[in-house]
């Protein structure tokens, strides 16, 4: 069982839409026990797989600490910056948005979107122009095909399987 499970995620801003456009997330956590403590949340951009120097963090909270049952919340953040891009080039094409659910800093959930920016006319799309125009870019978030990475973490009084003298112990 574990203590904390994403039920729900929906990008409720637009989608597709231009690319400077901010995001909107409504989301559904669903709570077993009660929590000491908040949820972390950091939403990540990577846009370029080879080099971290352009990952930007877009943003970072805390949710709850969460009530046994559902918990929803919206998040809303901006785009990435294109002028932090390691190189502005790597903004186009496919790029990634990352959440990372944590408690008391273990991350136990990771849910990744794939997300292609491009210009919204075609003539630029044949021919870019040798400066990004963020104005003419466009981004369409690939919801429908989200990477889900559980982990285990030790959550507050539950024991983790094989722990304590009972080897049938809630597994997290």
């Amino acid at each position: 069982m574990n203590a904390v499970q994403l039920r729900s995620i929906e990008l409720a801003s637009p989608n597709p839409a231009l690319y400077a456009q901010p995001y909107e997330w409504r989301m559904r956590l669903d709570a077993f026990v009660p929590l000491e403590q908040p949820i972390e949340v950091a939403i990540l951009w990577v846009d370029n797989a080879h080099n971290s120097g352009g990952d930007q963090t877009l943003d970072e909270l805390d949710v709850g600490p969460l009530v046994p049952g559902a918990n929803e919340f919206t998040i809303s953040h901006e785009a990435p910056e294109i002028r932090r891009s390691a190189s502005p080039n790597d903004i186009l094409g496919i790029s990634g948005l990352y959440m990372m659910f944590s408690y008391k800093g273990q991350r136990f959930l990771t849910v990744g979107y794939y997300i292609n920016v491009a210009y919204v006319d075609d003539a630029l799309v044949q021919r870019p122009p040798p400066v990004i125009e963020v104005s003419r870019l466009g981004r369409n978030v690939l919801v429908h095909r989200p990477l889900l990475t559980p982990r285990v973490i030790p959550w507050d009084d539950i024991p983790v399987r094989g722990e304590g003298d009972d080897s049938n112990s809630i597994v997290k």
